[in-house]
């Protein structure tokens, strides 16, 4: 799949957060399954944090010639960025900003050599290329979650009734 086509999937993703998102309760976007899993605010937070100072920085840092990546850590950003206390509409909103401006800033890389590369301390060699990719399927990967959380929560708000015959 060209880069052109994974910066189109990315801008369409951007849709199907808010999809996946709409029409939610202040609870349940705060509504966690389990103590330790992540609320749907939470998991917005965390894919704010990860276009903005993650895969857009990262990308940009191949782009520059840069010989290291700065240190991040996604998970514990969510925790110390306190994204379970957030406004839903605000993150959202945030989210899709940032989203925007890294299409922009995407689609002005016309010359880039998604080939290009940078080391990473465990993964080894990865390419401008293999990043956007990653982009693409994290965004997936936590859309998907989204919609698990959504499943959880409507089994929870069904009782008495069960969802069984949905799917055994």
């Amino acid at each position: 799949m060209p880069a052109t086509a994974l910066i189109q999937q990315l801008e369409l993703q951007s849709n199907l957060v808010c999809n996946a998102t709409h029409g939610l309760t202040e609870d349940e976007w705060r509504w966690r399954q389990s103590p330790s899993s992540w609320s749907t605010l939470e998991v917005v937070g965390h894919l704010l944090d990860e276009e903005r100072d993650d895969f857009r920085a990262r990308i940009r840092a191949i782009f520059a010639g840069e010989s290291s990546w700065s240190s991040i850590d996604p998970e514990s950003w969510v925790l110390q960025r306190k994204h379970q206390e957030r406004e839903p509409e605000v993150l959202l909103q945030q989210l899709q900003a940032e989203r925007s401006q890294s299409i922009l800033w995407l689609r002005g890389l016309e010359e880039a050599d998604w080939n290009a590369t940078m080391e990473h301390g465990l993964l080894g060699s990865l390419s401008a290329g293999d990043l956007l990719a990653a982009w693409v399927a994290h965004d997936l990967l936590h859309i998907a979650q989204v919609m698990r959380i959504r499943l959880e929560l409507t089994k929870v708000s069904a009782a008495p009734w069960s969802t069984r015959y949905a799917a055994p």
